[in-house]
C-alpha cells in the first residue's frame, strides 16, 4: 500500500472562528492549495485505486475538498481517529484497505508527526500542506518505508509520472538545478555551515543520479560532457566535505588526546571555505553552474525515446537494481576502500531515484531502498575511515609537534576500529542485498 500523509492546509486563526474544530482554510491557504494540490490530484488519478481520508475538522474537510475539485467523482471518507490522533483506530482501519490503493490521509500535527515515527521511525515535523510517501504492507503497519517528503510547493514534482520521457527528465533536472542554485547560494551566505556544503554535494550528485537513469537513451557523447561538468562541480566542493567528515568524527570520539588536531583541521578548513566562497562569487563559478546544465538539456535533447515516463520507470528500475546486485556479488571479501567507494556512489544513484520516484514505488521497492539506504550509510562509515587518516596525514606533513602525533596516534587507533566494525557490516548488508528479491 502506498500510503500519503498529508497535514492540512494554512486556517485562520482561534480567533476567527466559533472553536478549534471549526477553522476554516484561510485564503492564503486555500489560494496555495489551488495552486499545487492540481499536481497531486493529477498524480491520483493514474493511480489504479485511490482512497482519501480526512478528519471532521473544517480545516481537514476543506483541504479534501479543494483535492477532489481537480479529481471528479472521487468519494471522501471521515474519520474521528484522524483528529484524535488514536493510533490503535488508525491501525485497524489500515488493515480494511486493499494493498493495490494508494490512501491520503489530510490530517494534523503532532498526530502525524507521532504516526510517521511509530510506523516508520523516521523523525519529521508536517508543516501545512507538507506530505510524506510511505509504503506499507497493512497487516505489518509498523514496518513501512518513508520514501521521502514533500512541502506543497514541491508537490509538482509528481507531474512527470504521465509525461514522455524526454520531457519528464526535463521537467526532473529543472527542479533539481533549481535546488542546486539554492544551495549554492545558501553556502555563499553562510560558508561555515557543515549541513549547506553537504545539501550542496547531495544536490550535485542527484542531478549525477537522474542523467544516469537517462544514460541508456542519449547520445554517448553528450551524455559524458553532461556528467563530466557537474562532477566537476562536485570535485571543488570535495576537501571541504572531507575536513567536515573528520572535525565531525573527533567530535563524536570525544577524547582529550585528540585536541591538538583539532586547531590543525579547522585552520585548514577555513582556508578551504575562504577559498570557496571567492570562486562562488566570480561569474566564472555561476557559469559553471549554467552550462552544466546546459549540458545536461542538450543530452536530453537526443533522447527518442517517447513512451511515457512511468513505463520505461517501472521496467527499467527493476534492471538497474539486479546490476546493483551483481556488482554486489564481486564486492564479497573485498576490502580495497577504493572498490567500495565506486560502490557506494552507484548505491546512491539507485537510492535518489528511488526517492525521485516515490510515489510509483510498491512495498517490495520500499524494502529494496531501505536495504540501500543502510548499505551506504554502512559503506560510507567504512571507507571515511581511509579517507579521514589520509587527511590527517596530509595535515601534519612533516612538522614536528609531540602532542599532534599522540592525538594521531589515537585518532588512527579509533579509526582502525571503526573501520573492523563497519566492514563486519557492510559484507552482511551485501549478502542480504545479493539475495534481496
Amino acid at each position: 500500500m502506498r500510503l500519503i500523509f498529508m497535514r492540512h492546509g494554512k486556517a485562520v486563526s482561534v480567533q476567527e472562528a466559533a472553536s478549534d474544530a471549526d477553522r476554516p482554510l484561510s485564503l492564503e491557504g486555500r489560494l496555495a492549495l489551488n495552486e499545487d494540490l492540481p499536481y497531486l490530484a493529477r498524480y491520483l488519478r493514474h493511480t489504479d485505486k485511490c482512497r482519501i481520508w480526512h478528519s471532521p475538522l473544517v480545516r481537514s474537510r476543506e483541504t479534501a475538498e479543494v483535492l477532489i475539485r481537480y479529481m471528479p467523482g472521487q468519494a471522501l471518507e471521515v474519520y474521528d481517529f484522524i483528529a484524535s490522533g488514536d493510533e490503535a483506530a488508525l491501525v485497524q482501519a489500515l488493515k480494511t484497505v486493499d494493498q493495490e490503493t494508494t490512501l491520503v490521509i489530510i490530517g494534523h500535527e503532532p498526530h502525524l508527526s507521532t504516526w510517521l515515527e511509530d510506523l516508520a521511525r523516521r523523525r519529521d515535523h508536517f508543516k501545512k500542506g507538507e506530505s510524506a510517501v510511505l509504503l506499507l504492507d497493512a497487516e505489518d503497519p509498523y514496518n513501512a518505508v518513508r520514501m521521502t517528503t514533500m512541502r506543497l510547493n514541491e508537490l509538482s514534482r509528481l507531474s512527470p509520472v504521465d509525461l514522455p520521457l524526454p520531457v519528464a527528465l526535463q521537467s526532473i533536472l529543472l527542479d533539481n538545478q533549481k535546488e542546486i542554485l539554492k544551495e549554492k547560494d545558501r553556502v555563499l551566505t553562510d560558508i561555515e555551515s557543515e549541513e549547506a556544503v553537504h545539501d550542496l554535494r547531495v544536490a550535485l550528485r542527484r542531478q549525477k543520479s537522474y542523467l544516469a537513469f537517462a544514460k541508456p537513451f542519449t547520445d554517448k557523447t553528450s551524455y559524458r560532457k553532461a556528467q563530466k561538468a557537474y562532477s566537476k562541480l562536485l570535485k571543488e566542493l570535495n576537501h571541504l566535505r572531507e575536513l567536515d567528515v573528520v572535525l565531525a568524527s573527533i567530535h563524536e570520539a570525544k577524547r582529550w588526546e585528540l585536541a591538538p588536531a583539532v586547531a590543525s583541521v579547522q585552520a585548514e578548513r577555513n582556508a578551504e571555505a575562504l577559498a570557496l566562497d571567492m570562486h562562488f562569487s566570480q561569474a566564472d563559478s555561476d557559469r559553471d553552474y549554467a552550462e552544466a546544465y546546459a549540458s545536461a538539456m542538450e543530452a536530453l535533447a537526443t533522447i527518442e525515446d517517447n513512451r511515457i515516463f512511468s513505463v520505461v520507470a517501472e521496467k527499467t528500475m527493476p534492471k538497474r537494481f539486479k546490476q546493483v546486485q551483481k556488482k554486489a556479488k564481486k564486492l564479497a571479501d573485498v576490502q580495497d576502500p577504493q572498490k567500495i567507494h565506486r560502490f557506494r556512489v552507484e548505491v546512491k544513484h539507485h537510492r535518489y531515484l528511488y526517492e525521485r520516484m516515490a510515489c510509483m514505488a510498491h512495498y517490495g521497492t520500499a524494502q529494496r531502498y531501505r536495504l540501500l539506504t543502510r548499505l551506504q550509510k554502512a559503506i560510507g562509515t567504512y571507507t571515511d575511515t581511509f579517507f579521514n587518516q589520509q587527511v590527517m596525514e596530509d595535515l601534519r606533513g612533516d612538522r614536528e609537534d609531540h602532542d599532534l602525533d599522540r592525538a594521531l596516534k589515537v585518532y588512527e587507533d579509533l579509526q582502525e576500529s571503526t573501520r573492523e566494525a563497519a566492514y563486519s557490516q557492510v559484507q552482511a548488508l551485501l549478502k542480504d542485498l545479493i539475495r534481496c528479491p
